[in-house]
């Protein structure tokens, strides 16, 4: 069985050496590339699935908005407790990002095996990301605590410009933004 948390040596060094925020990328700057393997819930026929191990580069994705929502999940049964009500709305509202043109992306730091198990679990019709190694958080400047990277979320333009972005706190109270605000968001670039 594996552990509730992976103990890895990235984990136990977070763990210890907590660290808030920094150098988040400014709003009005291009958003930093990173290509990674997605895993996907997709719906029959002929039966429903998960697609994982292709992967998704930011910047192919020009020319219609992102949204980029980076999440806390440290394992396959450990979900930040403010991540994992954020995660099932933005299924649930999915068809607001549909019907808006918009790309919506989860990063998240567990490895492939693992995302693919919570894209599943989630019944995910976006990509979950994996970044077990934290480039994307580290590019995009979220912090870290408890053993797991910060969560963030950024909206980015069509051209690839970062229009909106939110870092979570240092903090363990905290509250994602929630549809209204990103759909006011994306609503404010057309």
């Amino acid at each position: 069985m594996r552990p509730l948390v992976p103990l890895t040596d990235k984990f136990m060094g977070e763990l210890i050496r907590p660290r808030g925020p920094a150098n988040v990328p400014a709003v009005g700057s291009v958003a930093p590339d990173f290509t990674l393997p997605y895993a996907q819930f997709l719906s029959g026929p002929p039966e429903d699935r998960v697609e994982y191990g292709k992967t998704i580069t930011l910047s192919a994705l020009r020319g219609r908005p992102v949204v980029l929502n980076l999440t806390r999940i440290f394992s396959e049964r450990v979900f930040c407790p403010n991540c994992a009500p954020h995660l099932y709305s933005l299924r649930a509202q999915y068809n607001e990002f549909v019907q808006r043109n918009v790309h919506l992306l989860v990063v998240s730091s567990t490895d492939l095996e693992t995302t693919s198990y919570v894209a599943e679990v989630l019944r995910a019709p976006y990509p979950i990301l994996s970044d077990p190694e934290w480039r994307v958080f580290t590019q995009y400047g979220m912090g870290s605590a408890m053993g797991a990277p910060l969560p963030g979320v950024f909206v980015i333009d069509a051209q690839g410009i970062i229009r909106w972005s939110w870092a979570a706190p240092f903090s363990p109270i905290f509250s994602p933004p929630n549809l209204a605000e990103l759909t006011a968001v994306l609503d404010s670039l057309e």
